[in-house]
């Protein structure tokens, strides 16, 4: 038996601790096609403080030390590298019974140093730090994997993980594509510029196994949401996702939102990413919404709207120490 309040904080350790790799990926990618990429046509960082739910408007004008506060070091905010690693911290705080020893150790070890580091942190610490969150990340990912039970906190764990990766990685596609795929021509330094994306949701690797090729629109795109073998693609977390919920009850609230989150098959064009990226945003969205209504709360709660999804899912359970007012005590049965 494993109490709803536990599976929650379970779901959210997953999705806190996958956000914060993932952002952490993107603002690496960034600084590596700077460096590929000559003069004016190189990229800022700004347009990612958008994956930290900081308005694009406001982050253009944010200089460096700024841009640092309160992408990578705003513990307030739980879309931040360092909010994220604090909500992660204590949502595994409250489960540590239910996950190894090992994941306690990790996680702090990683989140003290980020909590001790300052806006002037000189690039090369900030980048070693973004370095550490990745490695760390990795490194949770298999003492979960190594040293735990297939039970009902596992799965919780790996719904957030997936419902999480799925997100950002639409979120950092559609950043990126939007900042460095002009609509109206041919961009120049093509490639570079999709072997950026690939680079920011992890996937150039797999990519240049697959196609042996330098990177262009459809293969990318292919391979980021329709490749089902390739763990970092929306198909594969969806697969993931319906996997896991075979393994807990109550699994027919869910499956509706789950089958909205499928993406048509073609895609030939820049502002048909956008239009796709929008749809699956809006429907991971409600299904995180199903996923909350049916194993964490006691009455019915509306779907969000997809202007308004984000802010929803960006709260979650422990993120500053505010609990709802009223805790879950249903239980969620093996």
């Amino acid at each position: 038996m494993l109490l709803s309040r536990l599976a929650e904080n379970a779901f959210w350790l997953g999705r806190y601790l996958e956000r914060a790799e993932d952002l952490s990926r993107a603002l690496l990618a960034y600084e590596e096609i700077r460096l590929d990429m000559p003069g004016q046509r190189a990229p800022g960082w700004q347009s990612l403080a958008a994956l930290a739910g900081i308005d694009p408007a406001a982050a253009a004008r944010l200089d460096p030390a700024a841009f640092v506060g309160l992408v990578i070091l705003d513990r307030q905010n739980t879309s931040s590298l360092l909010g994220s690693l604090h909500a992660a911290r204590e949502n595994l705080r409250r489960t540590r019974p239910l996950f190894p020893a090992e994941c306690w150790h990790t996680l702090n070890a990683l989140y003290l140093p980020a909590a001790a580091a300052r806006p002037t942190l000189p690039p090369a610490e900030l980048r070693a730090l973004l370095e550490r969150v990745v490695a760390a990340s990795r490194e949770l990912a298999g003492q979960v994997a190594v040293g735990m039970s297939r039970d009902d906190a596992y799965a919780f764990l790996r719904l957030g993980v997936h419902l999480e990766r799925a997100d950002m990685m639409l979120r950092t596609a559609g950043i990126v594509a939007a900042t460095l795929m002009p609509t109206d021509r041919r961009p120049a330094f093509a490639d570079v510029r999709w072997m950026g994306l690939l680079i920011s949701v992890g996937a150039y690797t797999t990519y240049r196994h697959r196609y042996h090729a330098r990177a262009d629109f459809k293969s990318t795109l292919d391979l980021l949401l329709h490749e089902p073998t390739f763990p970092r693609s929306l198909a594969h977390a969806l697969t993931e996702i319906d996997g896991d919920l075979g393994a807990l009850p109550a699994r027919r609230a869910v499956e509706d939102a789950l089958e909205a989150c499928l993406t048509p098959g073609a895609l030939d064009t820049r502002l048909a990413l956008d239009d796709i990226v929008q749809t699956a945003l809006a429907g991971l969205a409600r299904l995180g919404a199903a996923i909350e209504e049916a194993y964490f709360r006691r009455g019915p709660v509306a779907w969000p709207s997809p202007g308004h999804a984000r802010a929803v899912q960006r709260q979650g359970p422990m993120a500053t120490g505010d609990r709802r007012a009223t805790e879950e005590v249903a239980s969620c049965s093996t």
